[in-house]
This record gives structure tokens, C-alpha cells and sequence, in this order.
């Protein structure tokens, strides 16, 4: 064994001789020993790759370098695995001359470069680990450090997919490198920048980038339009930070559901075994892998339904509000293709529960599954019962503090209104009539999405009710107008409402409740209440709420109203 390494060693010293009949004389000779004794150097493969790596940063020469590059490719047919690990630890980071020995093992022979990609793969499924506590010779050697090698792999198939010679095999391989690359990018975008210790050498972006790139060229070989669906989503942005990266994974997702229908149930088969086995990152990823391909009907009907479920609702009411979130995610993707009244009845009760969730996300997802509901169910006019039963649950986000709850709140409810078809519009009338003082009081709120989305929510309530009215002049006196004029009967209904937003913490809010009053007060022209109590209820809006509920005691509503009454959140029902 000395005697075939010193044999090389010369060859490839050789190699950078001046006079080219000795250059190409030592080629000779390094293929000849490596094809004599490659079965017998496996434990020499280490060595073997230092000296020529060695001797390549100072070979000038091309032919020279090809063969010495040659070399490796000829050592890799029968010895992948360890020219692979040997390989990896010069590529971390990776230079020019790495850069040509992986591009060599990329485009040789297609069994040779099959192995090396499925050498490649075995060491991406690794988890990167960073010791806090490293000696200073491990800080010296970093290319020693075996847990970097994934950072390593993610260098050299970005490097091998890139190059357009290169021979990938697509298929299964293509779906594995496609989900663990997106796996490493979670491992890599949850480290801080600099990692402890490696501070002259690891900057946590670089290698973001770089599994980045890696994932993009592995999407280009595919030749479809997935990676510009993607790119012009802001899909490998969102993947490359923490915050968004799981959006990312659900964008990629749906992507593949566009463009590669072959591709769905393959990717779920790969991520299925990670739901159960795989660590925190991995069961995230899968999960929202899981979920997202959950839009096509050929991975719902080719799954069993209760495998699809079950899994869902033991997320739905997971301690981790992302879990539940990928969780509604997934129901509201199940409910494209449900068909029975009943599966879908109890779905919606599942996700009715979440309307609580002390999260916001987690609020926002089962409003956007609700709405995916609606959507597919408004032409079966089975589900009008529980579309009421939707807009009871709504009344109290349409003025709810957070901005986004109540914007996405507001467009639920214009679609739950334009769902219904012409004779069921009654079940919802009441609902309409409920909700017109709350997005009155919203419309003075400072924040201009709220303003808009309750003045788009306040049109579509108009045009549910049949008013026509001009919202350019005078919105909210032709409003109070019309529930003057149409609807006597509620008054004292609304002024009750419109008396428990005079206790809101919000300033804007009690001076919008303050103004409604005002206003209704103005157009009943003592058709309710003699003018005594009018004038207490004029105090009353702009003092204290006191002074209105005194009026209401000493001015009972009428025995029309009898039938209705206010619930716990101030709405009347």
C-alpha cells in the first residue's frame, strides 16, 4: 500500500512538470496504478484524494488537470462513498478547483454519477450540528467537522445541477433531493447569522443562498414553469427566512400541483414516513408539504380519507399555533372535495371552533378554510343553515381591534352573502340588519384597510337589503336613513348596540358610536319616544352611557320588539 501511494504521488507531481511528454507521461502512469489497484486502496482513498487535491491548486496545465481530475472520476467507479466524504471536506467553502472535480463527477459515466448523487442524498437527509464548545483545533479545521457535511452536499449538488452537461436522473431522486433541500433550508434558516464559534467562517445567509440556488436548479431541470410560478411569487424569498419560510414550503406546493401533477402523490409518499419519524424541522416541512398538496383531488381520492383526518385533527389541537394553522390549512383543502352534507357539516364545526384560537394566524386560516367552504358549497343551497351559524360567529371580529381579523372578518361575510341564491336570502337578513351598526362604527376607524374593507362589506349589505344609495354623499346619514325609515321596529335594537360600543376602550370607536346615535336621533323626529326622552338621548350620546340607559328604562322598546333581544357580545338576535 506505501508503495501504490508513493506511486501516485509521483504520478500526480508529475503532473505539473514543465516539459509535456513528462506531464503526459505521469498521466499514463496515475491511470495505469488506478486501474491496477483501485480494488485495493479503499482505506488509501482519503490520502489518495489529499495529494491530488493538493497538487491541483498548482497545475497550470489543462490537460493536466483533466487528468488528474480524470483520476478522481476513475477512483469514484469503485470507491463513490469515499471519494464523495473525501470530496466534501474540501467544499466547504468550495473553490474553483472542487468546483471542476464535482462537475467531472456530475457528467461521467451515468452509473458513476448516479452512485455519487445517491452518496450526495444519504448525507443532505442529515440534520448540521454546531457545537458551542469547540477546541480551538476544530475551529481551525472546519473541514474536518463531519457534522457541516449536509452545508457541504448542498454546495456540491448546487454545483452538479447547475452545470448544463451534467446527467441528473429524475424521477424518485429528483422528489428526494427536492424535499430534503427544502429541509435543509429549515435547518439553516432557523441558526442565528453567525454561528457560536465559527465566527471568521460561517455566515448563515451564504449558505441560505446557496441551498437557494441548489433547489432552483434542481426545479430547472424539470423544464416547466414551476420555477418561474414560484420566482415571480416571491417564493425563494419567502423560503429564505424564518418568519415565512413555511409559506414558502406551501407556495412550492402548490406550484407542484399546477404545473406537475405526476409529481404530487410522489412527494407525498417521500414526506409521509417524516410525519411520524422525522425530527422538528423535518415534521414541519412535511407537514406543510402534507397540506398543501392536499388541493388535489388525485392525492385526496388516492389516500384514505380517514388517514387525511385523522392526522388533521390531532394537529387541529396541537399546543403550537403553526401546527394548527398547517392543520386548517389542510382542513379547508379537504373540503374541495368533499361531497357529502354530512362530512362537510362536521368539518365546518372543527374549524368553527378555531375562531377563539388566542393566535391571530391561526384565526386568519380558519376564516380563509371557512371561506373555501362557502365557496365550493354556495351552489348546493344545502348548507344555508350553517352559513347563518357562520355570520353569528363573525359579528364580533367585523370591529375586532386587530386590523387583519377585521378585514378578512368583513370579506367572509360579503362572501357568505353572495352565496346565497334569491329565496334563501331571508335566513340572513337578520344577520344584515345586526351588522350594520358594527361596520358603521368601524368605518371611522383610523386604520385605512379597516375603513375600506367595511366600506366594501357595508356596499355588499346595501345591495343584500336592495337600498340604492350613493356612498359618495353622505354615507352614513343616507345609512341611518334607510334603518329609520325600513326598519322602526329595530331601533331601539340598534341604539343598544350602538350604546355597548359607548363603553369600547378605543376613543375613535366611542366617538363613532356617539355619532351614530346622534344621527338616528335626528331622522325619528319623535316617532318613538316624546321629546323629553329624545333630548336624554341626545345628552347621552355625547356624555355618558349612564344618562342612554336611564332613557331606555324610563322609554321601553316596543312589544314588536319583543322578540328580540341582546346576545353576550351586544348583538341583538
Amino acid at each position: 500500500m506505501a508503495t501504490v501511494t508513493s506511486q501516485i504521488l509521483v504520478a500526480v507531481a508529475g503532473l505539473r512538470d514543465t516539459v509535456k511528454i513528462n506531464a503526459q507521461a505521469a498521466a499514463v502512469m496515475l491511470t495505469s496504478v488506478l486501474k491496477e489497484q483501485r480494488n485495493n486502496i479503499k482505506e488509501k482513498v482519503p490520502e489518495i484524494m489529499d495529494i491530488i487535491y493538493f497538487h491541483l491548486q498548482a497545475t497550470q496545465e489543462d490537460s493536466a488537470r483533466q487528468a488528474a481530475v480524470g483520476a478522481v472520476c476513475l477512483l469514484a467507479e469503485s470507491h463513490t462513498g469515499e471519494v464523495v466524504s473525501a470530496l466534501l471536506r474540501f467544499s466547504l467553502p468550495c473553490d474553483s478547483h472542487v468546483t471542476q472535480i464535482w462537475e467531472a463527477l456530475g457528467r461521467t459515466k451515468k452509473p458513476i454519477s448516479r452512485r455519487v448523487l445517491a452518496e450526495l442524498l444519504e448525507m443532505l437527509k442529515r440534520r448540521p450540528c454546531f457545537e458551542k464548545n469547540e477546541t480551538p483545533e476544530s475551529k481551525s479545521n472546519l473541514e474536518d467537522n463531519a457534522s457541516l457535511l449536509p452545508l457541504a452536499t448542498t454546495r456540491a449538488l448546487c454545483i452538479i445541477f447547475s452545470n448544463k452537461e451534467c446527467t441528473v436522473p429524475m424521477g424518485a431522486f429528483f422528489v428526494s433531493v427536492l424535499i430534503f433541500l427544502i429541509i435543509q433550508l429549515h435547518y439553516l434558516v432557523s441558526l442565528p447569522e453567525v454561528v457560536c464559534g465559527w465566527e471568521d467562517k460561517f455566515q448563515t445567509s451564504s449558505f441560505v443562498s446557496c441551498a437557494v440556488e441548489a433547489l432552483k436548479a434542481v426545479v430547472k431541470r424539470e423544464k416547466s414553469s414551476l420555477m418561474l410560478s414560484v420566482s415571480l411569487a416571491g417564493g425563494w424569498d419567502l423560503l429564505s427566512m424564518p418568519d415565512t419560510y413555511l409559506e414558502g414550503v406551501l407556495l412550492l406546493a402548490r406550484a407542484i400541483v399546477e404545473y406537475h401533477h405526476s409529481l404530487d402523490f410522489a412527494v407525498f409518499t417521500k414526506v409521509a414516513p417524516l410525519l411520524h419519524h422525522g425530527d422538528d424541522k423535518q415534521k414541519l416541512t412535511a407537514m406543510a408539504l402534507f397540506t398543501g398538496l392536499l388541493s388535489t383531488e388525485s392525492t385526496y381520492v388516492t389516500l384514505k380519507q380517514l388517514y387525511i383526518l385523522g392526522h388533521l385533527k390531532n394537529w387541529h389541537i396541537d399546543p403550537s399555533p403553526t401546527v394548527r394553522w398547517l392543520a386548517l390549512l389542510g382542513l379547508g383543502n379537504v373540503a374541495l372535495h368533499m361531497q357529502k352534507k354530512k362530512e362537510v357539516k362536521a368539518l365546518l364545526t372543527d374549524i368553527l371552533e378555531t375562531f377563539d384560537d388566542p393566535d391571530e394566524k391561526v384565526i386568519l386560516m380558519a376564516f380563509e378554510a371557512v371561506t373555501k367552504i362557502v365557496t365550493c358549497q354556495k351552489q348546493k343551497a344545502h348548507l344555508n343553515t350553517e352559513f347563518v351559524q357562520i355570520a353569528r360567529e363573525l359579528h364580533p371580529f367585523l370591529t375586532d381591534e386587530r386590523r387583519k381579523i377585521s378585514c378578512a372578518a368583513g370579506q367572509l361575510f360579503v362572501d357568505l352573502l353572495q352565496a346565497l341564491s334569491g329565496k334563501d336570502k331571508s335566513l340572513l337578513q337578520e344577520q344584515v340588519l345586526s351588522s350594520m351598526v358594527p361596520l358603521l362604527i368601524n368605518l371611522q376607524q383610523p386604520c385605512p384597510d379597516v375603513m375600506k374593507s367595511c366600506a366594501n362589506t357595508l356596499q355588499e349589505c346595501k345591495v343584500f337589503l336592495g337600498w340604492t344609495l350613493n356612498d359618495n354623499q353622505e354615507s352614513w346619514d343616507a345609512v341611518c336613513h334607510q334603518l329609520v325609515e325600513q326598519y322602526p321596529d329595530r331601533l331601539w335594537s340598534f341604539l343598544q348596540q350602538a350604546q355597548e360600543y359607548l363603553r369600547s376602550s378605543r376613543a375613535s370607536t366611542r366617538n363613532a358610536a356617539g355619532i351614530f346615535i346622534d344621527i338616528i336621533i335626528q331622522h325619528l323626529e319623535n316617532r318613538l319616544v316624546q321629546k323629553e326622552g329624545m333630548n336624554l338621548l341626545q345628552c347621552g350620546a355625547s356624555i355618558t352611557t349612564e344618562e342612554v340607559e336611564r332613557v331606555f328604562r324610563l322609554y321601553p322598546e316596543p312589544c314588536a320588539l319583543t322578540c328580540c333581544y341582546p346576545c353576550s357580545c351586544g348583538f341583538a338576535i
